[in-house]
């Protein structure tokens, strides 16, 4: 009986912290009301009730201090002010709706920082910029121009800095070093101040590439268009020049992308699994929406699990740093799955994930093909065997990531990146190095395994149909996957 009597215990307790939580946000709430008293501040009480709403799991640093019982009425009070002030040209005007307002200029908070009077810091230091621009085409892209090429100057990348969900605008803005979170975070801060629709997109991992989650900025300009730009990086075109997804010539391919909202999403999965260790360490996030189909072609995607087993929760997974990343999710219901808007021309693998254990693959991997929708299954064929001639060790992709990783002057840089494209300056396999030819079939396979000598590399007897992965003598874990059809390589 113990067991059920500690679990009684622990239901009762988290329904006592519900109700002390609700009874503390109740009364946050009508202590802002009370401030907001007159028949025009009808948007003030909006305002209020938004932010009190959704507060829950909001919180500050590494500890999760909960916002719930720490965060003041008279700080909201000085948050919503200060936003409706900024903005109030913007939404008189209907260049900013009040629904874009709530979620990506009144938020007290960006992430998990300390809270701070960041609003009036920022227009402190840049509110000045309104009235500089008011004559520009567009006001909003001129003051967010001028403060990006502000902090490019003093930008620092590095992925060994403190990360910017911690970090206060104020720190942030002296010691501009961290990754792409803080080149992100940095600028949304004074944009925000001045009532200005920012906030975060970015993919939970790469389809075609290796790598971590990428985060980049979208802003709404002063016609009510959502526009793409990069925190603390200049283009002579600002911000036409800048597109997430190309690398120079090559296409960057996700299967997700999500934006930052300070709405939480109960259909993401801190809210669909009881257990957070089996949540995977890059969906651990709960304010977002899915805008994969402002990015890329997308279609739904419908799974039947084979085995007839139902797992609590089902993933599509793409390949990064030599392991499959699960980016989407789906619960079964009846046997079935559907992956709402995937990304077409991206490989997909159906999996489960558990905390400690990884993914389980559970069915072949695939692709959505772009013209048709139509899904392609890679499934070796045992019984067909085919050659495999190996031209290059890494994808164009791949190789105009390692060139821009050179830090190459402008000029040099421009004529490598052609010389790609052209197949002049590939990766190639090395005289006298050993490689092994893999096969995907519930894992890797070995093929085969050829030295390279004075003959193209090729592998002989392999099952055909398949998805191929090379390896040379001292893999890095970089080495990507490619099909093969019509003698070539086609890289994934």
């Amino acid at each position: 009986m113990k067991p059920v009597f500690y679990l009684s215990i622990l239901f009762l307790s988290s329904v006592l912290c519900g109700c002390d939580k609700k009874k503390v946000k109740d009364n946050l709430l009508q202590d802002v009301l009370a401030h907001y008293k007159a028949p025009g501040d009808s948007l003030q009480r909006r305002s209020a009730v938004f932010l009190i709403e959704h507060m829950d799991g909001n919180s500050t640093g590494e500890s999760e201090t909960d916002d719930i019982g720490n965060v003041e009425a008279d700080y909201l009070i000085k948050n919503i002010d200060l936003a409706l002030q900024n903005a109030s040209g913007q939404l008189r005007d209907a260049s900013l709706s009040f629904a874009d307002f709530c979620e990506y200029v009144l938020p007290y908070r960006i992430a998990n920082e300390p809270l701070t009077p960041w609003r009036e810091q920022c227009l402190n230091e840049f509110g000045s910029l309104r009235d500089t621009f008011q004559r520009a085409d567009d006001r909003n892209i001129a003051v967010c121009k001028h403060i990006n090429i502000a902090f490019y100057r003093e930008l620092k990348y590095s992925m060994n800095a403190k990360p910017a969900r911690y970090r206060a605008w104020e720190e942030m803005a002296k010691n501009k070093e961290g990754d792409c979170w803080l080149m992100t975070s940095v600028i949304e801060y004074p944009l925000r101040a001045m009532g200005m629709a920012v906030t975060t997109d970015f993919v939970p991992m790469w389809g075609n590439s290796n790598g971590g989650p990428h985060a980049w900025n979208v802003m709404v300009t002063s016609n009510h268009s959502w526009t793409k730009f990069m925190g603390c990086e200049r283009y002579p075109a600002f911000p036409a020049d800048y597109d997430p997804l190309i690398t120079y010539h090559e296409l960057r391919r996700a299967g997700k992308v999500f934006r930052k909202t300070y709405t939480v999403n109960k259909a993401t999965l801190p809210h669909l699994l009881s257990d957070e260790d089996d949540i995977p360490y890059n969906l651990q996030f709960d304010r977002v929406i899915d805008v994969t189909d402002q990015y890329f072609p997308v279609a739904d995607i419908d799974l039947t699990l084979a085995d007839g087993s139902e797992p609590e929760m089902v993933y599509l997974a793409t390949f990064s740093n030599g392991e499959w990343v699960p980016v989407s999710w789906s619960k079964p219901e009846k046997n079935r799955c559907r992956f709402p808007k995937m990304a077409k021309g991206v490989l997909y693998l159906p999996c489960t994930y558990r905390g400690g254990k990884g993914i389980t693959a559970i069915d072949k991997p695939f692709y959505l093909d772009e013209e048709t929708g139509q899904k392609v299954v890679f499934q070796p064929d045992l019984q067909r065997k085919t050659a495999v001639q190996v031209a290059y060790t890494r994808s164009k992709l791949m190789e105009e990531i390692g060139a821009f990783s050179l830090n190459r002057a402008d000029l040099e840089l421009f004529q490598t990146m052609d010389s790609i494209c052209l197949d002049q300056k590939r990766s190639v396999p090395l005289a006298d190095q050993t490689y092994r030819l893999f096969y995907w079939d519930n894992g890797w396979q070995l093929a085969g395994e050829q030295k390279k000598g004075a003959k193209p590399l090729q592998f002989v007897n392999v099952p055909a149909g398949a998805l191929y992965r090379l390896l040379p003598e001292n893999p890095k874990n970089t080495e990507r996957f490619f099909s093969y059809a019509e003698n070539r390589q086609l890289w994934w």
